[in-house]
């Protein structure tokens, strides 16, 4: 391995361990990166930050890029589509769902909400929920 490759490799591993272990419900990182989970937690602290500057939430994936290199976790999971963020959605409170893993419409999973809470949702009970921004 190179060894730019090698510093890539520690900087997305060091991320994950970063993020920390959660719980039994499979939060904890894996070889290749940060789960969903930990992706939704570094996002939601990215759309604090991001309102903190004064800026609107992001519109697409070019307003990301400045905060890239702080919330690494919600960068790779937007950009490996692990995770599916509603362009546009703020944390303005509320119970409307801001972002998601991929698979939740189908087989439920981890989901951010307006407030700025993550937790599990069934596929039903992501049918049913209010969404924020676009998809």
């Amino acid at each position: 391995m190179s060894r730019t490759g090698r510093r890539a490799w520690v900087v997305v591993v060091a991320a994950a361990l970063a993020a920390g272990c959660t719980g039994p419900s499979g939060s904890a990182p894996t070889a290749t990166g940060p789960t969903g989970k930990q992706a939704l937690d570094d996002l939601a602290a990215l759309l604090k930050q991001v309102s903190a500057d004064g800026k609107r939430p992001p519109a697409r994936p070019a307003d990301l890029e400045p905060y890239d290199a702080a919330y690494l976790s919600a960068s790779l999971g937007i950009t490996r589509k692990e995770i599916v963020y509603r362009w546009g959605a703020g944390l303005t409170g509320g119970p409307a769902v801001v972002a998601y893993e991929t698979a939740v419409p189908d087989k439920g999973g981890w989901v951010l909400l307006q407030d700025g809470t993550v937790k599990e949702l069934t596929a039903g009970e992501y049918a049913a929920a209010p969404k924020a921004g676009r998809p």
